[in-house]
Protein backbone atom coordinates (compact mmCIF):
# COMPACT_ATOMS: atom_id res chain seq x y z
CA UNK A 1 0.00 0.00 0.00
CA UNK A 2 1.41 3.41 -0.77
CA UNK A 3 1.67 6.50 1.35
CA UNK A 4 -1.02 8.99 1.80
CA UNK A 5 1.89 11.56 0.50
CA UNK A 6 2.50 9.55 -2.73
CA UNK A 7 -1.77 9.13 -3.62
CA UNK A 8 -2.01 12.80 -3.20
CA UNK A 9 0.62 13.31 -5.19
CA UNK A 10 -0.55 10.96 -8.11
CA UNK A 11 -3.74 12.38 -7.75
CA UNK A 12 -3.26 16.23 -8.12
CA UNK A 13 -1.06 15.29 -10.73
CA UNK A 14 -3.43 12.90 -12.10
CA UNK A 15 -5.99 16.23 -11.76
CA UNK A 16 -3.41 18.84 -13.67
CA UNK A 17 -2.73 16.54 -15.94
CA UNK A 18 -6.51 15.87 -17.24
CA UNK A 19 -7.42 20.42 -16.76
CA UNK A 20 -4.41 20.78 -19.00
CA UNK A 21 -5.46 18.16 -21.56
CA UNK A 22 -9.12 20.05 -21.40
CA UNK A 23 -7.57 23.33 -21.75
CA UNK A 24 -5.56 22.76 -24.58
CA UNK A 25 -8.36 21.19 -26.55
CA UNK A 26 -10.76 23.80 -26.02
CA UNK A 27 -8.05 26.46 -27.08
CA UNK A 28 -7.06 24.56 -30.02
CA UNK A 29 -10.99 24.62 -31.12
CA UNK A 30 -11.11 28.28 -30.38
CA UNK A 31 -8.29 29.03 -32.27
CA UNK A 32 -9.61 26.61 -35.04
CA UNK A 33 -12.91 28.73 -35.51
CA UNK A 34 -11.24 32.13 -34.77
CA UNK A 35 -8.88 31.02 -38.11
CA UNK A 36 -11.86 29.83 -40.18
CA UNK A 37 -14.01 32.93 -38.80
CA UNK A 38 -11.04 35.28 -40.22
CA UNK A 39 -11.13 33.61 -43.90
CA UNK A 40 -14.85 33.74 -44.17
CA UNK A 41 -14.71 37.45 -43.30
CA UNK A 42 -11.59 37.54 -45.37
CA UNK A 43 -13.34 36.20 -48.92
CA UNK A 44 -16.22 38.09 -47.69
CA UNK A 45 -14.18 41.56 -47.86
CA UNK A 46 -12.94 40.23 -51.22
CA UNK A 47 -16.18 39.82 -52.37
CA UNK A 48 -18.03 42.73 -51.71
CA UNK A 49 -14.64 44.97 -52.99
CA UNK A 50 -14.70 42.93 -56.09
CA UNK A 51 -18.39 43.84 -56.55
CA UNK A 52 -17.90 47.00 -55.40
CA UNK A 53 -15.12 48.00 -58.03
CA UNK A 54 -16.36 45.68 -61.00
CA UNK A 55 -20.07 46.57 -61.16
CA UNK A 56 -19.92 49.77 -63.33
CA UNK A 57 -17.33 47.95 -65.69
CA UNK A 58 -19.24 44.99 -66.01
CA UNK A 59 -21.97 46.90 -67.18
CA UNK A 60 -19.81 48.60 -69.74
CA UNK A 61 -18.65 45.88 -70.86
CA UNK A 62 -22.32 44.11 -71.00
CA UNK A 63 -23.50 46.93 -73.15
CA UNK A 64 -20.32 46.96 -75.56
CA UNK A 65 -18.77 50.62 -74.68
CA UNK A 66 -15.43 48.82 -73.51
CA UNK A 67 -14.02 45.69 -75.52
CA UNK A 68 -12.89 42.27 -74.13
CA UNK A 69 -8.75 43.37 -73.82
CA UNK A 70 -9.91 46.36 -71.92
CA UNK A 71 -12.24 44.54 -69.59
CA UNK A 72 -9.37 41.96 -69.10
CA UNK A 73 -7.47 44.41 -68.17
CA UNK A 74 -9.80 46.47 -65.62
CA UNK A 75 -10.44 43.04 -63.95
CA UNK A 76 -6.79 42.13 -63.62
CA UNK A 77 -5.64 45.14 -62.56
CA UNK A 78 -8.30 45.07 -59.56
CA UNK A 79 -7.62 41.74 -58.36
CA UNK A 80 -4.05 41.97 -58.16
CA UNK A 81 -4.30 44.77 -55.68
CA UNK A 82 -6.31 42.32 -53.80
CA UNK A 83 -4.35 39.58 -54.11
CA UNK A 84 -6.78 37.15 -55.83
CA UNK A 85 -7.21 35.68 -58.81
CA UNK A 86 -10.63 35.97 -60.55
CA UNK A 87 -11.86 34.30 -63.86
CA UNK A 88 -15.33 36.36 -65.62
CA UNK A 89 -17.08 33.27 -67.89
Amino acid sequence: MKSLRVQLVTAIALALGLVLTVLLAVTGSQMASMTMDAYINRQQFVALAIANSLSETVMEYATGRIDDATFQQIVRAGTSQLGVGLTVI
